[in-house]
C-alpha cells in the first residue's frame, strides 16, 4: 500500500524554507507527497525545487 503525504507548506521560494520542508519531507516514510501553496513564481523557482529534491525510490 502506497502512503501519500499531503502538506501546506506556505511557500517555498525561500532557500533556507525550502531545506528545511525538504528534510521534514525525507524524514517522513511517504511514497507520493502532494505540497499545496508551494508559491513558485516562475521557471526558475521551479527548476530550483527540481534541483534541491531528491526524486527516486526512497531507501
Amino acid at each position: 500500500m502506497a502512503v501519500i503525504v499531503t502538506t501546506n507548506v506556505r511557500g517555498l521560494r525561500d532557500p533556507t524554507k525550502r531545506a528545511a520542508v525538504f528534510a521534514s519531507l525525507s524524514a517522513m516514510r511517504g511514497d507520493i507527497f502532494l505540497l499545496q501553496e508551494v508559491h513558485l513564481r516562475d521557471e526558475e523557482d521551479a527548476a530550483a525545487l527540481s534541483r534541491e529534491w531528491v526524486w527516486g525510490p526512497s531507501g
